[in-house]
């Protein structure tokens, strides 16, 4: 909830948080060799070409990713996105329905 939070700060409406269970190294190795299980939060932010640095920077902080272990951070480029508006939402915002 803190890189969220740090996202938001920078002008971001919100993130997808979900978990998912790591594998490598440092979850077979475990204490003494005994395999070790690793959740993980997976965050998933979108935002404008503009605003990608500025919030990449932020996340980087407040994830303390310069810190050995802290998890992986990237940026990827999403082509395309779609999601439902209600059409009384857009008729509010536009003026008419689609």
């Amino acid at each position: 909830m803190t890189l969220v939070k740090a996202a938001v700060q920078e002008g971001v409406q919100g993130g997808t948080i979900h978990y998912a269970r790591g594998t490598g190294i440092m979850e077979w190795l475990g204490i003494l060799g005994v395999a070790v299980e690793a959740e993980k939060e997976v965050i998933n932010i979108v935002v404008s070409t503009e605003m990608t640095d500025r919030v990449f920077e932020a996340l980087y902080f407040a994830g303390k990713f310069d810190t050995p272990g802290m998890g992986i951070m990237f940026v990827t480029p999403l082509l395309k996105a779609a999601t439902y508006i209600p059409p009384h939402l857009l008729k509010d915002k536009i003026g008419s329905e689609p």
